[in-house]
């Protein structure tokens, strides 16, 4: 082992343990990615993508794009329904004369405002495009004996566009969106001779992944968590406190941390202060966290 990151590992040992803190790890809360405003949210939906106009030939292939957004719309009607903060209502679900791949231009405002002031909605949400498709790899794989083999691992990607509109046609959120599955493995020709599986075959499967793209979209809509880890102080003063940090007693530990961070001993009521500006953030008290670290660093 490296003699320098030895020495480095004892230096890091010596510091935390000279300076009595350790490291504690709890979840807290994430704002969500969408903000809305308002409680209770009327939402209309519209789909610009035109699945009456895809420039393929194979009927089946065409089935499978039909089926797949109409699958995505139920789920996203179903989805929101099912919370009562939103009144999910479709008014189009086939907009003539979109077509892509991509997210078109956005909708003219006055467009949006119209269509939100006729049905008394807060938002407007569009699909915007929709596009199943397959990614191969190929891999040669060779053998003691001299041979090869090569195999295609095929994946089947389904992307979806969605913008979110306020009443008066500002863009909330706007995001390509998509979620894939290992689809089939299957012995290949050559490096050089790719044959791919029939998009048409894959009607159940695509069905799968628009359903998956309007769990993930909707969690948009929710606070969610991320687990974090932060130092706090231990030692004799916080002989008490640090077990009630361990099993994320926070009531407890702030009942323990006040007095102290009122101490007359100003290091003492440093630590103490930063201590609880821990507990609060891991009770989901943000403003109360800002509060306490502010004042150990005084």
């Amino acid at each position: 082992m490296n003699r320098n990151y030895v020495l480095f590992v004892l230096l890091v040992i010596v510091i935390l343990c000279a300076s009595c803190s350790t490291y504690i790890s709890y979840p807290v809360s994430t704002p969500p990615e969408i903000e809305t405003d308002g409680q209770h949210k009327r939402i209309v939906f519209i789909n610009r993508f035109d699945y009456s106009n895809l420039p393929i030939d194979d009927d089946k292939e065409k089935e499978v794009y039909i089926s797949g957004v109409r699958h995505l719309i139920e789920k996203l009607e179903l989805t929101f329904s099912s919370d009562k903060n939103f009144n999910f209502i479709i008014i189009d679900t086939l907009m003539k004369g979109i077509t892509t791949e991509e997210l078109p231009e956005v909708l003219k405002a006055d467009k949006i405002s119209t269509i939100c002031n006729n049905q008394n909605a807060d938002m407007l949400l569009a699909l915007e495009s929709f596009k199943p498709f397959f990614s191969i790899e190929t891999v040669t794989e060779k053998y003691d004996d001299g041979s090869r083999s090569t195999t295609n691992y095929v994946d089947l990607i389904v992307e979806a566009g969605l913008s979110l509109y306020d009443r008066s046609g500002d863009v909330i959120n706007r995001i390509l969106i998509s979620e894939s599955n290992h689809y089939q493995t299957r012995p290949a020709l050559s490096r050089f001779i790719v044959i791919g599986p029939s998009m048409g075959n894959a009607g159940k499967e695509v069905n799968d992944l628009a359903s998956q793209i309007v769990s993930n979209y909707i969690r948009s809509f929710y606070p969610g968590s991320v687990t974090v880890m932060k130092m706090i102080y231990i030692g004799k003063a916080f002989s008490e406190v640090t077990p009630r940090f361990r099993s994320q007693d926070w009531a407890g530990a702030f009942e323990l941390l006040k007095p102290l961070a009122g101490s007359p001993n100003p290091k003492l009521a440093r630590k103490a202060a930063h201590n609880l500006a821990i507990a609060y953030e891991a009770m989901g008290d943000y403003k109360a966290y800002e509060n306490w670290i502010k004042k150990s660093m005084e």
